[in-house]
């Protein structure tokens, strides 16, 4: 009896060391993943039924798979002031938990650098997930304007004449931006209704360029590259991007750093096209999870598939850490530059 009830104690006893020195790791395991059993909302700054719409109800379909837990993910939307609304919640209003998250305008920083009335965040602030593309935009000329290379842009004889919707238009201040930075004469003409107004003007030569998305021109309007219509004379970019690797980019044609500042300040909505992002103070580790998750949906067969059925962009995503990165660079500009920047946004 005294030799089994030694046995018992000294395994009671050396049971209960093993528990005081078992590595945190191997109790953790134990535990269910945070997100088991929760809802992840997914936030869109936006209307149901637009683009930003899509691309989140889309991904809210399979990046659960990609979290431990693998949690039930919604879509909730908050229209109003061009995301303004849903921003300023995010930031100021949601609890940092990692059970909500959103997408948004991708130009809402320039709001953020003019100070606009109703502004209550700081996006360098907000906890950065990622973004599931870049959007590639491109000058696109007129080939009878006779620019056949971004050299001729710098000897035309008359200001080239470059159509958008209005002041303050992405195309409008990527064009402004690039104009200035590289001291070239345009001549912008606003006031179209949308896209389609200013393609038909293009197209009946009222106007001899427009700036636009490389995927809206090979989805949309191929027969203008098919019949000879434009020429692609450059990205509109910081730097080249691989798909026109024969297009120089506007980046590289810069005279100074300044110039080149103004660039990247110009067209940075368009290198993290599709944000998403938690409100600030996000931990960590479900931060982590959340950016891991990102980044392997962009991946997922089945996610790629349903993209491609439904022409979603996918091209040159970003890491939260790089749309973090970028950001702060942006918001962080050199005070001479930002004032250069803010003229962009005036009728010129």
């Amino acid at each position: 009896m005294k030799r089994k009830s030694f046995t018992a104690g000294l395994a009671a006893v050396l049971s209960i060391f093993m528990f005081l020195v078992a590595p945190a790791g191997s109790l953790n395991a134990q535990e269910k993943p945070f997100y088991q059993g929760k809802t992840l909302t997914i936030v869109v700054g936006y209307a149901a039924g637009g683009g930003y719409d899509l691309y989140a109800r889309i991904l809210a379909r399979h990046i659960g798979r990609h979290i431990p837990g693998e949690p039930t993910v919604i879509v909730r939307n908050v229209p109003g002031a061009g995301s303004r609304v849903a921003i300023n919640q995010l930031y100021a209003e949601t609890k940092p938990d990692g059970l909500t998250i959103a997408t948004f305008d991708r130009d809402a920083y320039t709001s953020q650098l003019l100070k606009h009335a109703g502004i209550l965040y700081d996006l360098r602030k907000l906890s950065w997930i990622g973004s599931a593309s870049s959007e590639l935009s491109v000058l696109q000329v007129r080939t009878d304007a006779g620019i056949r290379s971004p050299q001729d842009l710098f000897t035309l004889k008359s200001p080239l004449i470059v159509g958008d919707t209005g002041v303050g238009s992405s195309p409008y201040v990527q064009s402004r931006g690039v104009e200035t930075a590289l001291g070239l004469q345009f001549k912008h003409v606003t006031g179209y209704k949308g896209s389609s107004e200013v393609a038909i003007a293009i197209e009946r030569g009222e106007v001899q360029a427009v700036v636009g998305s490389i995927n809206s021109l090979q989805t949309r309007r191929p027969h203008w590259l098919k019949q000879g219509l434009i020429r692609i004379v450059l990205q509109m970019t910081e730097e080249r991007r691989p798909n026109l690797p024969d297009v120089p980019a506007a980046g590289e044609l810069a005279k100074d750093e300044k110039g080149r500042q103004l660039i990247a300040a110009s067209v940075a909505g368009n290198e993290w096209a599709r944000p998403y992002a938690g409100p600030p103070g996000m931990p960590a580790d479900r931060l982590q999870i959340l950016r891991k998750a990102l980044a392997e949906t962009l991946k997922d067969p089945k996610f790629l598939a349903e993209a491609k059925q439904q022409k979603l962009e996918l091209e040159d995503p970003m890491t939260g850490e790089q749309v973090e990165k970028k950001m702060k660079q942006v918001l962080e500009m050199p005070p001479d530059v930002l004032e250069n920047f803010k003229r962009l946004f005036e009728e010129k």
